[in-house]
C-alpha cells in the first residue's frame, strides 16, 4: 500500500477511485512486475485477451528515450507474452487517470531496449479513450509489454486481442548438440571461437536458449554459441530452450537440458618430416621464418596456427638449398609503364643489370635469391621540319628518342605517310614526304623496332602536322625607292621584306634609265635618263624553290606641278596632295590668314586656316644635292544656307556622304542607325581644339533637339543626345564652320 502516500485524500470521490484503481491493480493476474526481467509471462493471446490491470509502479523504464519516437518513463509496469506467431492486433483501452495525463505504452522484443516492436508514447493515449498495434509476431518468443504513466499518471486498463482461442506454443525436443549423436565433440587444445549449436525449432520458433558449460551459465540466447577451450580436459556442455521468462520463473514450455561432452585433446602432432630451406633464411647453420625455427644439428621445429586457434606441431630434419644462379632479365616497354617482378613489385625502366631480390618466390624446392633486371623505355617525338626543294614542299619528322636508356638497345624506324582527311590511303612510305604547296594536314604513322639481347618490341604512334605548306609560296613585298629624282640623277630601290627561305635569282626591269650595280641583289641602283616632265618604272620579283613571287613596280620622274592641282574647299580645313618623295617640305607663301599643318612633311598632309580666302604652298624635295619645289593655291570658302532653320542646300548634299557617314575630307562620322535611348555620338578624327554645333530636325524640318559641345585636339568621340521617338532625321553637324547633315533612322 506504498502508494497511497502520493496522495492527499481531499473527497469521498478521490478515495473511492483511488480504492477502485488498487482494486483492479490487486486482481492483476499474472501481476505486473517493475523490472522486464522480472515480468510475469501469458502464454498464448487468448491469455493476453480481456487482460485487466493499471501501473502503480514507481520505477521508470530504463530505455531513455522511452522508444524511438520519444516519451519519458515515470512509473513503468511490464508483462512477457508468446505466441504462436503471426499478425496480431493489440487493443489498449484506456479507462480513468488519477491526474488525466494518460498512458504511453508499446512492445519490446528483449529487455535491453534494443529490439523495439511497437511505440505509442506520442501523444499520450487520453483517458476513457481506445489505441490499437497491429504487429507480425514470430511464434515462441517472449515479447515485453510496457505500460506507463504520462508525468507519473496511474490509469487502469484493459488490453484485448484479435483472438481468444490461440493455445500456448510448444517446443519440440531438442536436437544433438552439433548433430553429434554420441555426445562427445572433440577439439584441440587451445580452440578459439569453437562454434556449437542446436538445430532450430520447427516452423520458425524462436525460443530462449540457456547453455551451460560444468554447470555454469555461460553467455547465450540463440541456438549457436562460440567456446574457448585453452587446456586439456573434458567439459559438460548442455543446453534448455524455454518458451517464456526463466530469470522470473514464468515458463510455458521446456524441453532439455540437451548435454554432450567436450573432450580437449593435445595439438596435432607431426614427426621425422623433411624440410628444403632456402638459404638465405639459414645462415651460419642457425635460422627462423614466420612459423619454424631451424637449428645447429639440421633439425627444426615449426608450429601452424589455423582459424580456430587448433596448432599443429611440425619437427624433423631440414636440408639447405644451393644457392641459384642470378638470371639476366631484359624488358622493353613503349609507354613507361613498370617491370612486374614474381612478387608484384614495380621497377621503372632505364635500369642496366639492376640486382632485385626475390625470395621465396617458387616452390618449396627452389629458391630464387634475385634477378638482374636490364629495362627500357621506348619514347619518341617528331621534330618538323618544313622547307622546298624544285617546287615542292619538303617534309621531314626528324624522329628523336626521348631520354634514351642507353644500356645496349637498338633501333629500327618505320614510316607510312597518310592524308588527315583520308586515313585509310597510303601515300608514302619514305622517311621525307615531298607534296605540291597546298595547304593540307599530313599524317605519320612511326614504328619503332626496339632490340635488347633477347628482347624484341615495335612500338607504334601516330604525328599529325598541321602546318599550312602554301605558307612557303614566295609572298608578295612592298618594293620601296627615290620616287622624285634631280635630271639624269640616280635612285636606290630595294625589296622591303625578310626573307624566310633562300632566294634563287632576283629579277629587275627597268624602263627610262639602267641598272649600274648588281642586278642579282635585293637592292639595285638606277641611273635615270627620263626628261622633266617624263616618268620612268622600276619593277621586281624574285625566285625561289617554292616558286615566283609577284612583281611590284614603282613610278620615278621629274614632275612638273608635283605638288599637285589647285583646288576650292569649303570649309577651313583641307587635305594636300602632293607626289610621294623621299624627303619634302611644305610650307605657305601666301594668303589672308594662318595655316596650321598636320604634318609638314607629309606630302598628303592636312592643313587648317584660320580665315576665308586664297592661299598658296610650296612644296620642296632635296635628293641627291638637287632642289626641286612646285606650289599649289587652294580657295576656302564658306557654305550658304538657305534659312537658319531648315538648312535645304545642306540637305541636298548628304548625297555626298560616303559610307557609314565617314565625310572622307573632314574625318567625321556618326553612326546612321541607332537605337531610341536618347544617346547618339560623332566620332572627330585628327582636329585641333574647336566647338561642335548640332541639330536634329524632323522630315518637317522643324528642329527638336539642339546643344553645343567643346572637344579637344586628336581622335574625339562626342556622346550628344538623340530622339527618344522612333523615326527618319536628319543630324546637322557644325564643326568650326565645316556643316554636314546626315540622314539617322532611329529604332526601338
Amino acid at each position: 500500500m506504498k502508494n497511497l502516500t502520493r496522495f492527499v485524500p481531499i473527497g469521498f470521490s478521490l478515495f473511492l477511485q483511488l480504492v477502485c484503481f488498487f482494486k483492479l491493480y490487486g486482481q492483476c493476474s499474472p501481476p505486473q512486475s517493475e523490472n522486464c526481467d522480472e515480468a510475469n509471462v501469458l502464454c498464448s493471446l487468448a491469455e493476453l485477451n480481456g487482460y485487466e490491470c493499471n501501473n502503480p509502479s514507481t520505477v521508470p523504464s530504463p530505455c531513455s528515450p522511452l522508444c524511438s519516437q520519444g516519451g519519458v518513463g515515470h512509473n513503468t509496469s511490464w508483462w512477457a507474452f508468446v505466441t504462436n506467431g503471426g499478425a496480431t492486433t493489440l487493443t489498449l483501452t484506456n479507462g480513468g487517470c488519477t491526474s488525466n495525463q494518460g498512458m504511453q505504452y508499446g512492445i519490446w522484443g528483449d529487455c535491453n531496449c534494443g529490439e523495439e516492436i511497437a511505440c505509442k508514447s506520442i501523444p499520450c493515449i487520453p483517458p476513457n479513450s481506445v489505441s490499437v498495434i497491429i504487429v507480425d509476431l514470430k511464434p515462441c518468443k517472449t515479447y515485453y509489454l510496457w505500460v506507463d504513466g504520462c508525468s507519473g499518471d496511474i490509469c487502469d486498463f484493459t488490453i484485448n486481442t484479435n483472438t481468444s482461442t490461440d493455445t500456448s506454443p510448444v517446443l519440440k525436443p531438442l536436437s544433438f548438440i552439433n548433430n553429434e549423436p554420441g555426445k562427445v565433440i572433440t577439439v584441440c587444445e587451445g580452440l578459439c571461437n569453437g562454434a556449437f549449436y542446436l538445430n532450430p525449432q520447427p516452423g520458425g520458433c524462436e525460443p530462449t536458449y540457456v547453455w551451460t558449460l560444468d554447470g555454469n551459465e555461460v553467455d547465450g540466447g540463440s541456438n549457436e554459441i562460440k567456446l574457448d577451450f585453452p587446456l586439456i580436459g573434458q567439459y559438460t556442455l548442455c543446453v534448455t530452450a524455454y518458451i517464456g521468462n526463466p530469470k522470473s520463473g514464468s515458463v510455458c514450455s521446456q524441453e532439455g537440458p540437451q548435454c554432450a561432452t567436450v573432450k580437449v585433446i593435445k595439438s596435432k602432432e607431426l614427426t621425422n618430416q623433411t624440410r628444403w630451406v632456402c638459404p638465405e633464411v639459414v645462415k651460419n647453420g642457425f635460422g627462423s621464418d614466420a612459423n619454424c625455427t631451424y637449428y645447429l644439428d639440421h633439425t627444426y621445429k615449426c608450429v601452424f596456427t589455423d582459424s580456430t586457434c587448433c596448432k599443429t606441431i611440425e619437427t624433423g630434419h631440414y636440408n639447405v638449398l644451393p644457392v641459384p644462379s642470378t638470371p639476366d632479365v631484359y624488358y622493353i616497354t613503349c609507354n613507361n609503364e613498370p617491370y612486374i617482378d614474381a612478387l608484384g613489385r614495380g621497377w621503372s625502366p632505364c635500369k642496366d643489370h639492376f640486382e632485385i631480390s626475390l625470395p621465396k618466390s617458387t616452390d618449396r624446392f627452389s629458391c630464387d635469391s634475385s634477378i638482374k633486371l636490364t629495362a627500357v623505355n621506348v619514347d619518341y617525338f617528331p621534330s618538323w621540319r618544313i622547307s622546298c626543294i624544285a617546287g615542292q614542299v619538303e617534309i621531314a619528322p626528324n624522329i628523336k628518342i626521348n631520354k634514351p636508356c642507353s644500356v645496349g638497345e637498338t633501333y629500327e624506324f618505320q614510316y607510312r605517310w597518310y592524308k588527315k582527311s583520308n586515313g585509310a590511303v597510303l601515300i608514302s612510305s619514305d622517311e621525307i614526304l615531298r607534296v605540291d604547296p597546298v595547304d593540307e594536314d599530313y599524317c605519320l604513322e612511326v614504328n619503332v623496332k626496339v632490340d635488347l639481347e633477347t628482347e624484341s618490341v615495335l612500338c607504334h604512334r601516330m604525328f599529325c602536322e598541321s602546318y599550312h605548306e602554301s605558307d612557303l609560296a614566295p609572298q608578295c613585298f612592298p618594293l620601296n625607292g627615290d620616287r622624285v629624282i634631280c635630271a639624269n640623277g640616280n635612285g636606290n630601290y630595294w625589296i622591303d621584306t625578310f626573307f624566310s627561305q633562300k632566294v634563287n635569282f632576283f629579277t629587275w626591269t627597268i624602263d627610262g634609265g639602267f641598272i649600274v650595280s648588281n642586278p642579282d641583289s635585293q637592292g639595285v641602283e638606277v641611273k635615270w635618263l627620263i626628261p622633266a616632265g617624263d616618268t620612268g618604272t622600276v619593277c621586281a620579283f624574285y625566285d625561289t624553290d617554292c616558286g615566283k613571287s609577284c612583281e611590284k613596280c614603282i613610278k620615278v620622274g621629274i614632275l612638273k606641278n608635283f605638288a599637285g592641282k589647285d583646288f576650292k574647299q569649303k570649309g577651313l580645313i583641307a587635305k594636300l596632295n602632293s607626289t610621294p618623295a623621299q624627303s619634302g617640305n611644305w610650307r605657305q607663301i601666301s594668303g589672308p590668314g594662318k595655316t596650321i599643318f598636320q604634318n609638314a612633311k607629309d606630302p598628303k598632309s592636312r592643313i587648317r586656316v584660320d580665315a576665308y580666302g586664297s592661299y598658296c604652298y610650296e612644296w620642296s624635295v632635296s635628293d641627291f644635292n638637287c632642289n626641286l619645289k612646285d606650289t599649289v593655291c587652294i580657295e576656302f570658302y564658306k557654305i550658304k544656307i538657305s534659312t537658319p532653320d531648315f538648312p535645304h542646300t545642306i540637305l541636298d548634299d548628304r548625297s555626298a556622304d560616303s559610307d557609314n557617314g565617314r565625310i572622307n575630307s573632314n574625318e567625321i562620322f556618326t553612326p546612321n542607325l541607332i537605337s531610341s535611348d536618347g544617346n547618339s555620338y560623332v566620332l572627330i578624327d585628327e582636329w585641333s581644339n574647336g566647338l561642335l554645333l548640332y541639330s536634329w530636325y524632323n522630315n518637317l524640318g522643324n528642329i527638336i533637339l539642339t546643344d553645343k559641345l567643346s572637344f579637344e585636339s586628336g581622335i574625339s568621340r562626342l556622346v550628344i543626345r538623340s530622339p527618344l521617338q522612333e523615326g527618319m532625321y536628319y543630324l546637322h553637324l557644325d564643326l568650326n564652320g565645316v556643316r554636314i547633315m546626315k540622314k539617322i533612322c532611329v529604332i526601338n
